[in-house]
């Protein structure tokens, strides 16, 4: 009988000898590849001792306040240096264009014009009006002046109460002036032709008028009495006179 742990025949072992080169060869191989894999990418304990490389500090001393104060000193020196910088130029201030000037109004001067409408006014106020009658000739013996008309009156507002039929000739009446130019209180003083009726007209259509007040030492005198005469012409029209 034979025994299990025989050893093995010839042809066996000259097949194991000729293996044997190859699998050399397979294990050379295999360990060439993994050293090209390590050297292109090692592991991390091989980067980490690479990576940590040498620490130095450089410790040095502070700097002395005497050279401190050096230095601050010099920089205040080379500011102090500095060529001061030029002030700004303002930009220049735009040229107004010429106004266009109407032909012949060259020399035209608008203060002249206001002083002599001042003065007009001025001579306006300090000329008192004229005095139509005596003390005592008004009604209830006021003094009677001349009316200056402030808006004179029109046809339309004295055709109402005008009597019918074309009349010609005049009416006179006389009103005291109150607030805002107007007259009140008026009372007839006569018409022509006698009892044409032209005078009450006057008086009734007298509510319209604007009448200046009277200037009394160049003032104007509110509640003075002024003489209102009106003319009536053949063409239907009217003339209305302060001063007759």
């Amino acid at each position: 009988m034979r025994s299990a742990y025989a050893l093995p025949s010839d042809p066996d072992r000259s097949f194991y000898r000729r293996r044997a080169p190859a699998l050399a060869l397979t294990l050379l191989v295999h360990l060439l590849l993994l050293l090209m894999l390590l050297k292109l990418s090692p592991p991390d304990w091989v980067r980490r001792k690479q990576d940590l490389g040498p620490i130095t500090f450089q410790l040095s001393p502070p700097a002395p306040k005497a050279e401190q104060h050096k230095r601050t000193a010099g920089k205040v020196k080379r500011a102090s240096k500095a060529p001061p910088s030029a002030p700004k130029k303002p930009p220049p201030l735009p040229v107004p264009a010429m106004p266009f000037l109407i032909p012949g109004l060259e020399h035209f001067d608008l203060r002249q014009v206001r002083s002599s409408a001042t003065e007009s006014a001025a001579a306006d106020q300090q000329q008192d009006s004229a005095a139509a009658y005596g003390p005592g000739e008004g009604p209830g013996g006021a003094r009677l002046y001349y009316a200056e008309w402030y808006r004179e009156p029109t046809s339309a507002e004295l055709s109402y109460y005008l009597p019918p039929g074309r009349v010609v000739g005049w009416g006179m009446i006389a009103c005291q002036t109150v607030e805002r130019y107007h007259v009140d209180n008026c009372r007839t003083l006569g018409d022509s032709p006698p009892g044409s009726g032209l005078a009450r007209a006057i008086r009734q259509a007298a509510w319209q008028f604007l009448v200046r007040p009277p200037r009394i030492d160049g003032k104007p005198v509110i509640g003075a009495w002024v003489r209102i005469r009106i003319e009536f012409t053949e063409n239907g029209g009217i003339s209305s006179a302060s001063q007759h």
